[in-house]
């Protein structure tokens, strides 16, 4: 009996090696990605920088969407709680490639992946080991450190906005006030 992780890791190396992982077929390149962000190849750690660059984006298009101030600086201060699917390692592969698969992913087989004999090769247990190297994740914490530090400049810039909005715009009234127009 073949399990689960089992087909995902037969899958991934078949494409792979087949020269169908291309970037014209997203679904072989979703597949070997989410193959490749699992717990077996990549650190949790890094799993969970990525998925922080992911929600602080996420966050930078919810604070383009919306108008109101308070609701901005609202949405700078708090943390939202991620809406991780079943699957991290999904997650991860449809935000890396913008894949925008339904999730969580159906692993059925298509095209070459589609067995054309009916012998059936029992399963051998760590068969894919040393097939796939760990996983590296580059350049994540620097991004979210650099996103959490323009959030607090943002912060700073927003801050007490209507009380000098309301000065400047009494200093505004006064100087149009004392200003007159004779002919």
């Amino acid at each position: 009996m073949t399990t689960k992780a089992q087909e995902r890791k037969y899958q991934a190396l078949r494409l792979y090696h087949s020269g169908q992982a291309t970037l014209s077929d997203i679904k072989a390149m979703f597949r070997v990605t989410a193959v490749a962000a699992t717990s077996e190849y990549s650190a949790t750690t890094s799993q969970k920088l990525f998925l922080g660059t992911k929600e602080r984006l996420d966050r930078l298009v919810r604070m383009t969407e919306t108008r109101d101030i308070a609701t901005l600086r609202m949405q700078m201060r708090f943390k939202s709680k991620s809406k991780l699917g079943k699957n991290r390692a999904e997650v991860i592969a449809d935000f890396a490639l913008d894949s925008n698969l339904t999730l969580p992913h159906k692993w059925t087989r298509y095209g070459s992946l589609v067995k054309r004999t009916k012998r059936v090769n029992p399963t051998r247990k760590g068969s894919s080991r040393g097939k796939i190297g760990k996983t590296k994740y580059i350049g994540f914490t620097k991004f979210n450190k650099d996103f959490d530090g323009l959030m607090k400049s943002m912060l700073l810039l927003t801050k007490d906005r209507t009380t000098k909005g309301n000065n400047i715009a009494k200093q505004l009234a006064g100087a149009k006030a004392s200003i007159e127009v004779s002919t």
